[in-house]
Parts: structure tokens; sequence; C-alpha cells
């Protein structure tokens, strides 16, 4: 999906520079030039590589759980670190020593309210092809153990 995406912004980017190199004549508008328009390209196609990695995350959670009613378990996690930053707050979990850790995303209001070594109670779902789905309820309702 990351290389289709990317393909795909490796065509718009051609056909853009196209349309600008026909414009030419007509005295509308100059093509960008040298670096200007290198680095426009460069982050057309990188934008369409995160997009394509995105949109495989989000065809890949629905084929596993799309149509189902996954079984559902309840395990214990230890919050190993918080993240933040401009795009949001993470917690690291882990379930078990052996197993590596995973990040998931939280509101403002979770990330402040659980601390590194608090030990929580999360729904774990499991889909087709041995996909598992870990959901983070809103504070309220979040267990501790």
């Amino acid at each position: 999906m990351i290389g289709l995406a990317v393909f795909i912004g490796v065509l718009v980017a051609a056909a853009e520079r196209e349309a600008w190199l026909l414009d030419i004549g007509s005295g509308w508008r100059s093509p960008p030039r040298g670096l200007g328009a290198i680095i426009g390209m460069l982050a057309l196609i990188g934008a369409s590589g995160f997009a394509g990695d995105f949109l495989a995350g989000q065809i890949w959670e629905w084929q596993a759980f799309h149509g189902i009613h996954p079984a559902s378990s309840d395990y214990s996690f230890t919050v190993l670190a918080r993240h933040s930053s401009r795009s949001g707050e993470w917690l690291e979990l882990q379930s078990l020593p052996d197993i590596p850790p995973f990040l998931i995303t939280c509101s403002y209001a979770t990330y402040n309210a659980v601390n590194p070594g608090d030990r929580l109670i999360l729904t774990v779902e499991k889909g087709r092809k041995g996909v598992e789905r870990v959901t983070l309820p809103p504070l309220p309702a979040l267990r501790r153990s």
C-alpha cells in the first residue's frame, strides 16, 4: 500500500510538472525551478508514502475486525512511560516482561492521571488471523490493578 501511494505520488508530481511546463508558453505562470521544485516534489511523494502507511493500517484493522464480534478478555498492563508531543499523548504499555512494549494513544486527562509503574486492566480483542486490538477506555472507566 505504501509503494502504491508513493507510485501515485510520483505520477501526480510528474503530471504537475508537465502542467507547469505547458503553461510557460501561455505566459500564465512560470514553473518553479531548482531546489524549490525538487523539495516540493519530494514533499508530495513523502506525504503520499505516509498516507499509504496510514491507509494500510486502517485496511489491516478493518480486515481483521469488520463484521465479527471479536472475543475479548481483560489483561493487566504496566505503564512503562508516558510520551507527549505536539501530535498527542501516548502511554507505553507492556503486559509481560518477555513481550515487547507498545504505544497507545490516550487523552490528555488520562495522560495526567496515569504514572509510570501503574498497572491498568484493559480489554484485548482478538480478530481474524490472530490480530489483537487493545482499547483504552475513557478516564472515568479506567480500571487499575
